[in-house]
């Protein structure tokens, strides 16, 4: 495969989710009945990231809250919003993740919005739309965060809160393949682009096979650029990311930031 800059990632990504979600891999279970009546009843967990479930006091009274679940389709977190009371808003880039969204809103009588496209391009939403934004890992599949990041502070309210899941850059300098045959071998440099990095056979395998395709943003685009483009950071926490490597560092991390 020739490499340019001009390849339809974003199309590529969208069937490759759509493919794991039609085989109910990780992050395409929706959320059972049960989880609903719980959290109607005030006992709910969402997750930003792999394991650790988000602190509580990340979110303010969800009564009437405006929130945007940026590309968390699924039926797992929005869902769970919904019945706390908020208004929802779903954009994905999946329209099989979102129908599975839709679905548990029709069996659950909830009302949730859904909106098919990319999370770095939120033109169809007004200035200052938002009371939260709610962000599981999926920058990594954005070649441009700071495209995330200024889109975001557009649509939110003065005051209003970004919570995002993030994978360390760390876990994209070792071949992928070593780390499941238990070695960690270093091989790429951060920032990591696939089409600048991996060799034609590896790419080729890629988008042959219809893997996701990732990038590997630093800490400096990850967290500084949030800071840079006006957010305030309020806090911090790390996570495992279920890889070899996380037994020796933790490889996802979540933050808490106020416009």
């Amino acid at each position: 495969m020739e490499r340019y800059n001009e390849y339809d990632v974003i199309n590529h990504n969208k069937k490759a989710w759509n493919i794991d979600s039609k085989k109910n891999h990780q992050w395409t279970v929706p959320v059972e009945k049960r989880n609903i009546d719980s959290a109607r009843i005030g006992s709910w967990d969402v997750v930003l990231t792999t394991k650790k479930a988000v602190p509580h006091n990340w979110f303010p009274g969800f009564k009437n809250l405006n929130v945007l679940g940026l590309a968390c389709g699924g039926g797992q977190q929005i869902p769970i919003f919904s019945a706390l009371g908020a208004n929802v808003t779903l954009l994905d880039n999946s329209d099989i993740q979102i129908q599975k969204d839709i679905i548990v809103a029709k069996e659950n009588n909830l009302d949730i919005k859904t909106i098919e496209g990319d999370m770095s391009n939120l033109q169809c939403f007004s200035d200052e739309s938002f009371d939260l934004v709610f962000n599981p890992v999926s920058t990594i599949y954005v070649p441009e965060i700071s495209m995330v990041f200024k889109e975001v502070y557009r649509v939110l309210k003065p005051g209003g809160r970004f919570l995002a899941g993030f994978v360390n850059p760390i876990r994209f300098i070792f071949d992928s393949l070593s780390m499941h045959d238990k070695k960690l071998i270093i091989k790429y440099k951060i920032p990591f682009n696939a089409f600048e990095q991996l060799d034609n056979r590896v790419l080729n395998k890629i988008i042959k096979l219809n893997y996701k395709i990732c990038y590997g943003h630093s800490l400096n685009e990850i967290i500084g650029k949030q800071l840079k483009t006006g957010f305030t950071m309020v806090d911090f926490y790390e996570d495992s990311g279920d890889t070899l490597l996380d037994e020796y560092i933790l490889t996802e991390f979540a933050t808490y930031c106020k416009k």
